[in-house]
């Protein structure tokens, strides 16, 4: 009847529906009601907003179509989006949600388009984890197909390759991907998140060059023997401390072949020293957070980590507290790591570079008769009973240990950049 603004158009006395239509544009309703009484003008304020008409189809026919979980019909169908930001489902019983995410703009192009899809049949698969009442997230490409359930649950996929992830709460556990064929279900590990771990135990074996001192006579090293933790803390992903940590560091001697002559006026003789090697042990002690391990990596089997590792300990001096040889001052390594995944008690293997620098603290025995005011030189000091000596270290070392965790979470504290190709299927 003509276009808009019209004004004192003549109709009959009665109820009209009216129609508004513009090529991109959509009435806010389709169809405006309109009562005319005798004698009366009546004003009809609309709205148009930019729209997209989108014809649906599916393989098979008669599925549902839900744009923002408002049922528009069955495909195949049309349907008008306006402007703004829409999610457009298809659904079926016993198939696979196909999920269109789209955007209507203003200025963009909004002629009618065509959705097609071929509706993908859904099988079942059981996803169980080490740890229950994870929530899980199945993704393919960028797309989340299934959430909100937890483990152990049976879920719904079409056969192929997809995306796992399990989280509690915020904090994710796994993240990895899986292969649905129907023949097998996934058994998903659970990566250490927050977790304690009750008793690390490490063997150590250092590789550093004698120095000579006292001359030519006596060439000495120092090396690392082992260390213990009590009590493992994870702070954040990749970074832990350890509630009491404690190492113990060896002082050897070795002592060259010589002949010692004895003056004529003590019976002139000559004696033959053998070379001889000397060992002497010493402790050191640290707590929580003067001590702290960064691991970053991830896994290369079910039951198989590998990462960059790197420690810092401070060991402070307790030489008012502890009656025996002790060292403080500085730790640290840098190197790899690779652990094994079992459940309670797993095995580590670390390689890399040790760096010690602080003092050598070795106790003086009082019950001598003879006790030197001089030790290589400097004075002893009576007072604390202790002698203190500059104390470095700096070589390579392999290191053998184990740890004792729990059944769950049974990896190291890592910061995981990547995963196993596949989780484990049975």
């Amino acid at each position: 009847i003509g276009t808009v603004p019209m004004f004192r158009h003549p109709v009959r006395v009665g109820t009209h529906k009216l129609k508004f239509e513009k090529a991109g544009y959509l009435s806010a309703e389709r169809d405006y009601k309109v009562v005319i009484s005798e004698d009366t003008e009546e004003a009809v304020p609309i709205s148009m907003t930019v729209f997209r008409e989108y014809y649906v189809s599916s393989e098979p026919a008669g599925s549902e179509i839900l744009v923002d979980e408002k049922r528009e019909g069955f495909t195949p169908a049309t349907v008008y989006l306006n402007e703004g930001e829409h999610v457009l489902i298809i659904r079926r019983a016993g198939y696979l949600d196909e999920r269109r995410d789209i955007k209507i703009m203003a200025k963009g192009d909004n002629s009618p388009d065509t959705i097609r899809v071929k509706m993908q049949v859904n099988h079942p698969i059981s996803i169980k984890s080490e740890e229950e009442d994870l929530n899980i997230v199945v993704k393919r490409g960028k797309q989340i197909l299934s959430t909100g359930t937890t483990t152990p649950a049976e879920i719904q996929l079409p056969f192929g390759e997809y995306k796992l992830e399990l989280y509690e709460g915020k904090s994710k556990r796994f993240s990895g991907n899986f292969n649905h064929d129907g023949t097998r279900n996934v058994n998903a590990p659970c990566y250490s998140a927050g977790t304690f771990t009750f008793l690390v135990g490490d063997y150590i074996n250092t590789w550093v060059d004698d120095e000579v001192v006292e001359g030519e006579e006596v060439r000495q090293s120092y090396k690392l023997l082992a260390n213990a933790q009590l009590g493992r803390f994870n702070i954040f992903p990749g970074f832990s401390t350890s509630l009491l940590r404690a190492s113990v560091f060896e002082l050897n001697k070795k002592y060259k072949k010589q002949e010692i002559y004895i003056p004529e006026s003590e019976g002139g003789n000559v004696i033959n020293q053998d070379e001889a090697t000397y060992e002497q042990y010493m402790f050191a002690g640290s707590c929580l957070f003067l001590n702290g391990e960064f691991r970053m990596g991830g896994s290369i089997h079910k039951n198989l980590d590998i990462c960059a590792l790197g420690t810092y300990i401070y060991y402070p001096d307790l030489t008012n507290f502890i009656p025996f040889n002790q060292v403080n001052g500085q730790e640290m390594f840098f190197g790899v790591e690779l652990s094994s995944r079992i459940s309670y008690l797993n095995v580590n293997f670390k390689f890399g570079k040790e760096i010690y620098k602080g003092n050598y603290n070795f106790l003086v025995n009082e019950k001598e008769e003879v006790i030197p005011t001089e030790i290589n030189g400097k004075e002893v000091d009576f007072e604390n009973k202790f002698f203190s000596q500059p104390f470095k270290l700096d070589g390579m070392v392999f290191t053998i240990g184990v740890t004792l965790g729990r059944t769950v979470s049974k990896s190291n504290n890592m910061l995981r950049l990547w995963n196993k190709p596949f989780v484990a299927n049975y």
